[in-house]
C-alpha cells in the first residue's frame, strides 16, 4: 500500500515529552529611554517530542515511518497527544457526533465562536483546535480564555492565542479531539538513542507549515 502525506505520525509512541510551543516572528528594538517595541509578523508551532523507553522492535519500526518523511520533504500531522480532548470533558466520546464549525468570527480576527457542539459542553483554557480552510490547509490554536455552549450548540466569543490568518472563514470546520497540526522535520530533527541493550528512545523536532 502506499504512503500518503501528511500522515499522523504520534499514535502508536508513548510520548514522556510532547512538547508545542508557539514561535512568534517579531522585530524588537528600543526606544531612546530603552523601552522595548516589538513588531509582529506572526507566528508559527514548533513540536518537540521525545518518547518513553522503546523496545527495539517498536523503536525501529518508528524510525521507518520517520524515514519515509525523507527528512523535511514530506509533511506530517502531529497531535497534542497530552491534551487529545477538551479538558472539562472525560473522555472524546463527549463529542461524538459533534459536527463544530466556525460561527462568527470577531472583527480584530482574535476570537471565534463555535457552533455545532452538545448543548452544555465547556472548552477551557489551554485547549487546543484545529481549523480546516478552504485553502486547503489546517490552523492550530490553544485557547486563551474558554466558555460553554449554549442550548442551540453555540458558544460565547473564544479568545485564541494568536490571530486567524486571512485564509479562515466562518462555517469553516473544527476539529477538537486529537487535533492535527501540519509540520515539516527541521533539519536532522529526528534521533534514536540506545539507553540500554534492549530499548531506545525517540525524538524529532519539527514546525509548522503555513499555507
Amino acid at each position: 500500500m502506499a504512503l500518503v502525506f501528511p500522515r499522523d505520525m504520534a499514535p502508536g509512541v508513548r510520548w514522556k515529552t510532547p512538547v508545542l510551543r508557539q514561535k512568534f516572528v517579531q522585530e524588537v528594538s528600543r526606544t531612546r529611554r530603552g523601552d522595548l517595541q516589538a513588531k509582529d509578523y506572526g507566528s508559527f508551532w514548533i513540536a518537540e517530542f521525545t518518547s518513553v523507553p522503546l523496545r527495539l522492535v517498536a523503536a525501529e519500526a518508528a524510525m521507518a515511518d520517520f524515514d519515509s518523511l525523507r527528512g523535511s520533504v514530506q509533511p506530517f500531522f502531529v497531535t497534542p497527544t497530552h491534551r487529545p480532548f477538551p479538558s472539562a470533558v472525560t473522555s472524546a466520546a463527549a463529542l461524538d457526533g459533534a459536527s463544530p464549525v466556525i460561527a462568527s468570527i470577531r472583527a480584530d480576527n482574535s476570537a471565534i465562536t463555535i457552533s455545532g457542539l452538545p448543548a452544555g459542553l465547556e472548552l477551557s483554557r489551554g485547549d487546543f483546535l484545529s481549523i480546516q480552510t478552504s485553502v486547503p490547509g489546517i490552523e492550530f490554536f490553544r485557547l486563551a480564555r474558554g466558555g460553554i455552549a449554549d442550548g442551540a450548540g453555540v458558544t460565547p466569543m473564544l479568545e485564541l492565542g494568536q490571530p486567524l490568518r486571512p485564509s479562515v472563514a466562518r462555517g469553516d470546520a473544527i476539529t477538537l479531539v486529537n487535533p492535527p497540526v501540519e509540520m515539516l522535520m527541521q533539519p536532522d530533527g529526528v534521533e534514536d538513542r540506545f539507553i540500554s541493550e534492549s530499548h531506545k528512545t525517540i525524538s524529532f523536532k519539527a514546525q509548522q507549515v503555513i499555507r
